[in-house]
């Protein structure tokens, strides 16, 4: 089963200072969802003041 994760909400937490383990464990998301979400933020290089006006 795949679970949804909160992708807009983790690039503010990570320009809060936030580490990938910190995020998933506090906020109840699967580590490795993290991770993608970082990942894919650096290779597009997205940061959270590009998607925190984004409705999705």
């Amino acid at each position: 089963m795949v679970r949804r994760i909160k992708a807009k909400l983790v690039p503010g937490l990570r320009d809060q200072g936030l580490s990938r383990n910190t995020i998933a464990m506090g906020y109840g998301m699967p580590k490795h969802s993290v991770i993608n979400v970082f990942d894919a933020a650096d290779r597009l290089g997205v940061s959270y003041g590009g998607v925190e006006d984004k409705n999705r």
